[in-house]
């Protein structure tokens, strides 16, 4: 016996449940065991035509399931008739969300979100300009605006509590758009209105985040991210990285390698610290095991921290500065750090193996005030034909190292050498 669902009561008695949510998840296919309906009496004209669009989607998406031959053809035909129908929903939710409270919030980011899972299909499938992305958008910027601008002064009914799941979705979008003053853009938004003296806007953990523990993750996440790989602010960086990763379920191993792939880097220049080689091994070795108990190919790839921090780390604890260069020209590791923002962040991190270098010589010269350039060069394993070169090139960063006062001390040309302060001469500054 199949369960009826007026679709109307929703919007008329200001609630959603789990049987509205799964309307709007159009990748879960229908449950065959409830009936939708709509009750014309009093109805909304844009919730009959969410409800009149929702019944097109589910029918195409039967429709598209049956056929046994799935032609590229029908493929684009397909996923575009669902991208315009759940983009026209949205736009008909937004209209609908401006006169209902917060409790549309969650029906409406449901629907946001399969618009941008829609549009990953169209762009891969489509393999053309990122005009679909830049639509999707545009339409959940509406959401975003929406809440934002809510000026509701009942706090348990103001929308802006929702602010942080479209601006997650944002993010996302703009990242496939590789649009960096975009997201510049929505961060100054964002701060700005954190930071205002009348209507501050409430921290992510005080808003609706809160009651789905990703969306909080996942914000901190991209927050980390843009402080990291953008402003260069690794301080504010490992702040965010580091909630995300003690808010991350421990299941979700994949969201842990992404987030542990920025946190390395940002904590060794930030703090100082890192993730233990043993506990890195400890992961991973989950992380294949639970891919073998599901029998999927793809995950030993996928764990990339202990293949390519384990050795950066080990060279940030030894001073092992020529096998730190090594990793650096390594094409593999370029590519790696390339492709997720922390190149700079690799190169800046060489002058910290460097000054970790020169206070392991410190210490190994009896604490010496002046230390030979010719020294420094023998830790850092300069071959003899490249001294001159090098020691040149060595009295540049070492200049480097005391400007930003990483080193208490001053350089001697004439004498080639380094005369450090007798009283806390490496003095932990972070950047």
């Amino acid at each position: 016996m199949k369960s009826i669902v007026d679709f109307g009561d929703y919007f008329q008695e200001k609630y959603f449940d789990n049987y509205m949510i799964r309307y709007f998840q159009y990748n879960v296919r229908e449950p065959s065991k409830i009936l939708y309906m709509l009750n014309n009496e009093h109805q909304d004209e844009k919730v009959e035509e969410v409800y009149c669009l929702s019944k097109k989607i589910w029918q195409n998406i039967v429709e598209f399931d049956n056929r046994s031959n799935k032609r590229r053809a029908l493929r684009v035909s397909h996923y575009k008739f669902l991208f315009e129908s759940i983009d026209q929903q949205l736009l008909l939710m937004n209209r609908i969300a401006e006169r209902e409270t917060n409790w549309i919030i969650y029906p409406l980011f449901v629907l946001a979100r399969e618009l941008v899972k829609v549009t990953s299909h169209v762009t891969k499938i489509l393999k053309m300009s990122p005009s679909y992305i830049e639509r999707c958008a545009r339409s959940v910027h509406r959401s975003f605006t929406l809440c934002l601008n809510d000026r509701n002064p009942i706090k348990d009914e103001n929308r802006r509590g929702g602010v942080y799941m479209f601006i997650n979705l944002e993010f996302k979008l703009y990242h496939w758009l590789e649009n960096r003053d975009m997201i510049k853009n929505l961060v100054k938004v964002v701060k700005s209105r954190q930071e205002d003296r009348f209507e501050p806007l409430m921290p992510c953990d005080q808003s609706l985040c809160s009651k789905y523990n990703g969306q909080e993750v996942t914000y901190n996440y991209y927050m980390g991210q843009y402080y990291g790989c953008i402003e260069n602010d690794y301080e504010s960086a490992f702040t965010y990285l580091n909630q995300a990763l003690f808010g991350c379920d421990t299941t979700y191993l994949k969201q842990m390698n992404q987030i542990l792939i920025l946190l390395i880097p940002f904590g060794l220049l930030s703090h100082r610290i890192f993730v233990g080689n043993q506990l890195l091994l400890q992961i991973q070795n989950e992380h294949l095991k639970r891919d073998k108990d599901k029998k999927e190919s793809h995950g030993t790839h996928q764990w990339m921290c202990q293949k390519y921090y384990h050795s950066v780390i080990k060279c940030f604890q030894t001073g092992n500065l020529k096998k730190f260069d090594n990793i650096l020209f390594n094409r593999e590791y370029e590519i790696f750090f390339l492709k997720n923002g922390v190149y700079v962040a690799m190169q800046l991190l060489r002058e910290r193996v460097l000054l970790r270098l020169v206070e392991q010589i410190y210490e190994m010269n009896d604490k010496t005030s002046i230390l030979p350039f010719e020294l420094i060069l023998v830790g850092m394993k300069v071959q003899p034909s490249d001294d001159m070169e090098s020691m040149n090139e060595l009295e540049c960063e070492l200049a480097c190292l005391i400007s930003k006062k990483l080193i208490k001390g001053y350089l001697s040309h004439g004498n080639k050498c380094m005369v450090v302060s007798r009283t806390n001469p490496f003095p932990k500054h972070t950047l």
